[in-house]
């Protein structure tokens, strides 16, 4: 079993189900810092360039590994699934299971306006979203984000945080007032195999998740399955909704892993399994969960004690394991550690954490017409 993507908790919670299950886990990462990295579930951690930076020599040294490896099956978990889809033929020509679908309709589940697109099309109700062509934005009407995107916080809610915006393409998207809703799913040929909706962060941030509490809507299961049955989908699939009381309404997909897989509890890696044919969907679990750490300083310093206690108590913490500590007795160190990295690179703590892996298509057509030419 080779995961990618060692810095995710979720990568952490998905090698300790496989290494109880009796598998040797190898780790993927280009960062020597992670959660993974100490864990004592992990057998073998390989540090490869990253493929932002250095494609063809990753590339290369990943099929290299994988080649020599053999795992039977490789699960990207974080967004550098979009690189290596690009391998996908020559991953799965090693007799790898690789789930993912080809590379055109990856990018474009990926892309914050095709997947839109995607949606309408399988008749998924989902906001009004156009391409941002000027600074001319209705803030009362719209948000703003990047086409390519990977965490909330990149979403713009007014004029400052528009003149603060990086290079690249962006959409101009219809604001929906409500609850925002969270899916993870896993499919195979169109036929969903494992489904998990919850709720997230209680208000807490308009960032990446912490709280997962599982949700339970029949529309929300049905419009993730018409979406998976429509385009044909393989592998993970999440799709998040705002719900403004009466509607859900389709926001984004990501194609990929997402934390709200651990709701799926510890039946989660089967699915993976290129036998896997189950009588029944497989589906999340009571427990609720939440990166607990990182959550109780985020409640301290917004004081969201009444809205959030009883949740934080009853949650089960993603990192914290008494039969495999490291990860969570080091957190200060890691944490420390990746914030001193992104402070000598002058980056935010986020971009830094994903600014090896982040994919964007138009720059990788824009380098393929260069080399044409």
């Amino acid at each position: 079993m080779m995961l990618s993507g060692g810095r995710s908790p979720i990568c952490l919670v998905l090698a300790r189900l496989w290494k109880k299950k009796g598998w040797k886990v190898s780790i993927i990462e280009h960062k020597s810092v992670t959660f993974s990295r100490f864990s004592n579930s992990v057998n073998h951690y390989h540090l490869l360039p990253d493929p932002v930076h250095h494609f063809e020599q990753f590339s290369a040294l990943l099929l290299e590994l994988l080649e020599r490896e053999r795992p039977d099956v490789l699960i990207p978990v974080n967004e550098d699934i979009l690189h290596y889809g690009r391998l996908q033929q020559q991953i799965r020509a090693l007799s790898i299971q690789f789930d993912v679908v080809a590379q055109p309709l990856l990018e474009q589940l990926h892309g914050k306006f095709s997947n839109i697109q995607l949606a309408q099309q399988a008749g998924i109700p989902a906001p009004h979203t156009e391409y941002l062509c000027d600074d001319n934005v209705d803030w009362q009407k719209y948000i703003v984000k990047p086409v390519y995107s990977r965490f909330g916080n990149q979403v713009i809610f007014d004029r400052q945080g528009l003149n603060q915006r990086h290079q690249g393409q962006y959409v101009k998207q219809q604001r929906i007032n409500g609850v925002q809703i969270c899916t993870y799913g896993f499919a195979r040929q169109g036929k969903l195999l494992a489904y998990a909706c919850y709720l997230t962060n209680f208000g807490l941030e308009n960032a990446a998740s912490l709280v997962f509490t599982p949700y339970r809507s029949q529309k929300v299961f049905e419009y993730m399955q018409r979406f998976i049955e429509s385009h044909q989908l393989s592998g993970s699939i999440s799709l998040d909704f705002m719900y403004d009381g009466q509607e859900y309404y389709f926001i984004e997909c990501n194609p990929r892993l997402t934390h709200g897989a651990v709701l799926l509890g510890e039946q989660l890696p089967q699915v993976f399994m290129p036998e896997y044919i189950p009588k029944k969907i497989l589906m999340m679990e009571k427990q609720r969960y939440g990166l607990k750490t990182i959550w109780l300083a985020k409640i301290i310093g917004k004081k969201k004690w009444r809205k959030t206690g009883k949740i934080y108590r009853h949650s089960q913490d993603m990192i914290a394991n008494w039969h495999d500590p490291w990860p969570f007795l080091l957190m200060p160190f890691i944490l420390g550690w990746l914030t001193l990295c992104a402070l000598i690179k002058r980056q935010p703590l986020i971009d830094y954490l994903t600014e090896d892996i982040i994919y964007d298509a138009d720059s990788y057509q824009s380098s393929a017409r260069k080399k044409v030419r």
